[in-house]
């Protein structure tokens, strides 16, 4: 029997998309008392780095966060590099609040990178380092005969296939991940809502201290494309994802406590998180004899 995630499963609610399809954290719907939102990504791939800045709004309000098209954002290595980012180069009007480095930059594993956003007068900072990740060594996919008999999504009835993944997996060091899966180049979403993408924590005591042919979330049909991603996470990240999912598990009944905020990285009581995150990605086509 193939082995399964097991995973922090944390049901995202939806946000705004950025350049090279990276998304915010905490979502315009899980709001918080009323503060500055901060949410940064720094990564080893040309393209994904941002920051959003927003206000956060009281928890029981509804609709958007208004967004901080003003603030002064740099982030700095180790090393002496300081990048300066600017609101919202590309002019796309589904890209207000988001802030994007003015000269390109990729970053480093073994770096710790800090962040600084000016906001309403005040300053608030934050650091991550960048752990490294083991290329994705391989996607196989095989038959999943439960699928066959009783399909998940009776509207896709040929999605019958699962499609299961090795990485090595280093034994000496405690390990953190975030998991994405793709199909034919888009987001696999959750079941119970076409808006609502799902994202996977885990560690290496999770997965039995390795990663070799674990079925990633989905089933997939055969002509489809199969495509999964990786992203190392420091433990404070970690952790910050496992706060979350217990805050969107909690449906609000009798037993359960008042909503608390995710533990953030960022100083001055600001809500959010600055990632700094290696990421390795690999697809496979699935292609079965008929």
């Amino acid at each position: 029997m193939n082995k399964y995630i097991k995973q922090t499963a944390l049901l995202i609610l939806p946000a705004l998309l950025v350049t090279a399809c990276d998304e915010a954290y905490i979502m315009d719907d899980l709001q918080t008392e009323s503060g500055i939102t901060i949410e940064g990504l720094v990564t080893n791939l040309p393209g994904r780095q941002f920051v959003k800045v927003s206000r956060s709004t009281d928890f029981y309000a509804s609709g958007k966060t208004p967004r901080i098209t003003d603030a002064t954002v740099q982030v700095s290595d180790n090393v002496g590099n300081t990048y300066t980012y600017v609101h919202n180069p590309g002019g796309h009007a589904d890209s207000v609040g988001y802030y994007k480095p003015a000269i390109p930059f990729v970053g480093q594993v073994g770096r710790t990178y800090s962040l600084t956003v000016q906001a309403d007068g005040q300053t608030y900072t934050a650091s991550d380092e960048m752990f490294h990740i083991n290329p994705i060594d391989e996607l196989e996919f095989e038959l999943d005969q439960d699928q066959v008999d009783e399909p998940e999504d009776e509207d896709f009835p040929n999605r019958i296939y699962e499609v299961l993944m090795s990485v090595e997996e280093p034994q000496e060091t405690r390990d953190y991940y975030l998991f994405r899966t793709y199909r034919n180049g888009e987001r696999i979403w959750s079941e119970s809502s076409e808006d609502d993408p799902e994202i996977y924590v885990t560690d290496d005591v999770l997965v039995g201290g390795e990663i070799k042919d674990i079925a990633i979330p989905g089933y997939f049909e055969n002509g489809e494309v199969a495509g999964a991603e990786i992203y190392s996470l420091s433990r404070p990240v970690f952790i910050f994802y496992r706060d979350l999912s217990k805050i969107l598990a909690n449906d609000g009944g009798m037993f359960d406590p008042p909503p608390a905020n995710p533990r953030s990285n960022i100083s001055n009581n600001a809500f959010g998180l600055f990632q700094a995150s290696a990421i390795s990605y690999r697809e496979v086509r699935i292609e079965a004899a008929e």
